[in-house]
C-alpha cells in the first residue's frame, strides 16, 4: 500500500480555514440554489472519473468550470467536463454512458435555467465567486492527493481492481487487501469533502449535523484502513477481508443516506420546488450510476474470480464443490477437459462438474501444506471406514504405492489395515536407503507427515531411481 495515494483527511479542514462566510443560510435563493448544482456536477463528475482511471485531465476540467465568467454558460463546462472524462471510461462501463449523459443534460439545464434569472444576473459576482472557492477547494484536495492511482504501483493480476471493485477480494490471494483499501479512500473522497463544506458553510443545520457525523465516522474509517501493514499482516485473512468490506458497506450507506438527505432539505434551504424536483431526479440518476456501476463490477469480479480458479486447477488436486442436495463434498481430479472437470468419487466411479461448479482446492491440498499424521486404523478405527476423515488421503498413498510396483499390490479402497501398515513400512526402508533418513512409522501404524511429502518427492524423481526401484 503505498503512501502517496492515502488519502490525507487532515488536509481537508486547512482548506476551508481561512473561509470568513458564517453560514449559508445569509445567501439568497437562487445562490444557495446553483450552489447544491455544484456540488450535484461534482458527484457526477467523481462518480465517472473512477471508471477513468487514466484520464489526465481532471484539474483542467474543473478550471475550465470556474474560468468560464458568464454564469449562464457554466453548465455548458460542466456538461463538456463530463464528456470529457467519460469519453476516457473504460470500455467495461460503457453501459453507464446513457445515464451519464442524461444527468450532465440535466445539470447543464437546470444550472443554465437558474443562472439566467434576473435575480442571478444581478447576483453574478457573488455566483461566480461561490464557483470559484468551490472548485478551487475541489481542485486543492485533487492536487494534494491525486484521483489517479498509478498503474504500475498495482499488480498485473490486480489491475481490474483499481477502483470500485474491492468489495469482493478474491479469496485465494493471500494478501492485506492493500489495493482495496485504497479503493475505499479514493471513494471517500467526493463525500468528504463535501462534508468539511457543509460543516464550514452549511446549506441547513441537517446537513451541518449529517456532515460532523460523517467526518467523524470516515475519519475512523481512515485510521484503521491506513495502519501499520504489519498490523494487518498480523490479522487472520479472513478477518482483514471482513474488516475491509464492513467499511466498505458502511461508506455505501452513508453515502446513499447522505444524498437522500440532501434531496429532503433542498425546499427546506429555499430551493424553489420545480427546481428542487429536478435537482432530485438528477441525483437519483447518479444514484442509478453507482448502482449500475456496482453490478458491472461484480461481474467483472465474478469472470475474474472463475478464471483464477479455473487455471489453478490440476490433476491431483482435491476440489471442494455443492452435491445436488447443497451438501459441500470434495474429491480428486483424475483430468481436466475444455470445461469439465473429471473426478473420482470413494467408491471409484468417475464422474464430472463444470469448472464454474468448482469452488476451489481443498485447504492444504498443494504440496507439503495442511499434511497431517494419520494413525492405522488399527489405532483409529475411523480410518477403517471408506468414509473416514482421511480417506482420500490414505487411498492415495496407496495408489502410489502401487505404481511403483515393488511388491505385491494392495488394496486401493482407503481402509488403512494391515496391508497398507506394511507398505508404509516398506516406503519408510526405502527412503532411508535411498537418502540414510530414518522416518518413524511405529512399525507401520504411523502414516506421518513427514513420510507422505517425502514418498510425494521420491514419486516425482522415480524415473532417476528407477534401477534401484526394481
Amino acid at each position: 500500500m503505498k503512501s502517496n495515494i492515502i488519502l490525507s483527511f487532515n488536509k481537508y479542514t486547512k482548506i476551508f480555514e481561512e473561509d470568513t462566510k458564517t453560514s449559508g443560510e445569509s445567501e439568497s435563493p437562487t445562490v444557495k440554489t446553483l450552489n447544491e448544482l455544484i456540488s450535484i456536477f461534482f458527484k457526477c463528475y467523481m462518480a465517472v472519473a473512477t471508471k477513468a482511471i487514466d484520464y489526465k485531465g481532471v484539474i483542467s476540467d474543473f478550471l475550465a468550470v470556474m474560468e468560464e465568467k458568464d454564469p449562464a454558460k457554466k453548465g455548458e463546462a460542466m456538461q463538456k467536463s463530463i464528456k470529457n472524462v467519460t469519453d476516457k471510461i473504460d470500455p467495461r462501463y460503457s453501459d453507464l454512458k446513457e445515464d451519464i449523459e442524461e444527468a450532465a443534460s440535466a445539470i447543464k439545464d437546470l444550472y443554465s435555467e437558474v443562472a439566467s434569472t434576473e435575480e442571478a444576473k444581478n447576483s453574478m459576482e457573488k455566483i461566480n465567486q461561490m464557483v470559484t472557492d468551490k472548485i478551487i477547494s475541489y481542485q486543492n484536495i485533487l492536487k494534494s492527493q491525486p484521483l489517479k492511482v498509478e498503474v504500475e504501483e498495482i499488480k498485473e493480476s490486480r489491475k481490474i481492481y483499481r477502483f470500485a471493485d474491492y468489495s469482493r477480494a478474491l479469496l485465494y490471494e493471500k494478501n492485506t487487501f492493500g489495493d482495496e483499501r485504497d479503493v475505499i479512500l479514493q471513494k471517500m473522497k467526493s463525500i468528504y469533502t463535501e462534508m468539511v463544506s457543509q460543516e464550514k458553510n452549511p446549506s441547513s443545520d441537517a446537513l451541518k449535523n449529517r456532515a460532523k457525523e460523517v467526518i467523524s465516522k470516515f475519519d475512523g474509517y481512515k485510521k484503521i484502513l491506513t495502519k501499520d501493514e504489519e498490523e494487518w499482516k498480523k490479522m487472520k485473512r479472513r478477518e482483514r477481508k471482513e474488516q475491509v468490506e464492513s467499511i466498505n458497506k458502511e461508506v455505501d450507506s452513508i453515502v446513499q443516506k447522505t444524498n437522500e438527505l440532501q434531496k429532503s432539505e433542498l425546499i427546506k434551504i429555499g430551493v424553489d420546488k420545480k427546481i428542487a424536483d429536478s435537482m432530485t431526479n438528477i441525483i437519483s440518476t447518479i444514484n442509478t450510476i453507482a448502482e449500475k456501476t456496482k453490478e458491472i463490477d461484480d461481474k467483472i469480479i465474478e469472470e475474474t474470480v472463475s478464471k483464477g480458479k479455473e487455471s489453478e486447477y490440476k490433476v491431483g488436486d482435491i476440489v471442494k464443490y455443492k452435491k445436488e442436495n447443497g451438501e459441500e463434498s470434495q474429491n480428486e481430479v483424475i483430468k481436466i477437459e475444455g470445461d469439465k472437470v473429471f473426478l473420482k468419487n470413494k467408491e471409484g466411479k468417475e464422474f464430472s462438474k463444470d469448472k464454474k461448479e468448482i469452488e476451489g482446492k481443498v485447504e492444504g491440498s498443494k504440496e507439503g501444506e495442511g499434511v497431517k499424521d494419520i494413525k492405522s486404523g488399527n489405532v483409529d478405527k475411523e480410518n477403517l471406514k471408506k468414509d473416514g476423515p482421511n480417506y482420500e488421503t490414505i487411498k492415495k498413498f496407496q495408489e502410489d504405492y502401487n505404481s511403483l510396483g515393488i511388491g505385491e499390490k494392495i488394496g486401493q479402497d482407503g481402509a488403512y489395515g494391515k496391508n497398507t501398515e506394511s507398505a508404509v513400512k516398506k516406503i519408510s526402508g526405502m527412503i532411508r536407503s535411498l537418502s540414510d533418513k530414518e522416518i518413524k512409522t511405529n512399525d507401520g501404524k504411523l502414516l506421518s507427515a513427514e513420510l507422505i511429502t517425502t514418498f510425494k518427492k521420491l514419486l516425482d524423481n522415480k524415473d532417476k531411481i528407477k534401477g534401484i526401484l526394481k
